[in-house]
């Protein structure tokens, strides 16, 4: 009888010890695969910045070699300025001057939008519409009345990444700038390249 009391004591204590190795080795394990997500993410992590630092440096040097083309037609005498280079199309002389047809520069710029007062759009463009933009700027003008006005023109071109299949724009906009009462859209005093961005487009 004694004899069967301390088996089951013995049987007792080996199922708790076993519980207790199971639990440790279980809880072990966890940490490990908790170490080893960490690790992964990190890599992960790692591995995404190194491409975004990548994107972000040839984007870079796709923007500062655009700027420098822009800089040498200037002083080859090849355009004035920023944003006749930008807009400058043998038909209409400027693409914000022609129509939906021409909206494409000699450069490859395509005119995308219009804003006045650097505010309130006023144009967008959709596909297969006709539109003359010197019309839309001239209502413009005359609808804003009599103050000094400057109206900005969006234009984007983009490249197509043959390795990667990724588009890469270019996007600037180009001040016009027309002085009090002047309701002629072909006769800014000004005519400034504003903003200039480089990006993927996914």
């Amino acid at each position: 009888m004694g004899i069967l009391i301390y088996s089951k004591k013995n049987r007792g204590f080996l199922f708790i010890a076993t519980t207790i190795l199971s639990i440790v080795l279980l809880f072990n394990l966890l940490i490990g695969y908790r170490i080893i997500m960490r690790k992964g993410e990190k890599i992960e992590q790692l591995e995404r910045k190194r491409e975004i630092d990548e994107i972000k440096f040839n984007l870079e040097t796709l923007a500062y070699s655009e700027l420098r083309r822009i800089n040498s037609e200037i002083k080859a005498k090849n355009c004035l300025n920023g944003a006749q280079y930008i807009g400058k199309n043998l038909e209409v002389e400027r693409v914000w001057y022609g129509d939906t047809t021409t909206r494409r520069s000699e450069t490859g710029y395509e005119l995308i939008g219009m804003r006045l007062n650097n505010k309130r759009k006023f144009y967008t463009y959709k596909k297969d519409e006709k539109v003359i933009f010197r019309d839309l700027i001239r209502r413009e003008l005359i609808a804003i009345g009599k103050q000094l006005n400057i109206v900005g023109v969006e234009l984007e071109k983009i490249i197509r990444n043959e390795e990667t299949g990724e588009k890469i724009y270019f996007k600037a906009r180009v001040d016009l700038y027309y002085q009090y009462g002047n309701n002629n859209p072909l006769a800014p005093y000004k005519e400034v390249l504003k903003d200039f961005e480089v990006g993927v487009k996914y």
